[in-house]
């Protein structure tokens, strides 16, 4: 027995234009156009690094309990 999925039109259509506009900025971007660099809050670039914490400093921020036994 085949079954059949329904989608809702406005989702369909959401996609369809989601699907262009990822298109058009990444045609953009190879062509020097605009581009977002995505930075991690704990990669050394980002402006709330902390350079003065050591690295189980860091790990037990972002993990409270993996230092834990």
């Amino acid at each position: 027995m085949a079954s059949t999925v329904m989608f809702h039109p406005c989702f369909l259509v959401a996609s369809i234009l989601s699907n262009y506009f990822i298109g058009l900025l990444a045609t953009a971007a190879s062509n020097g156009g605009f581009t977002v660099e995505l930075i991690r809050p704990n990669s050394p670039k980002s402006p709330f690094y902390n350079a003065n914490k050591t690295f189980t400093g860091r790990l037990n921020k972002y993990y409270p309990n993996a230092l834990q036994s």
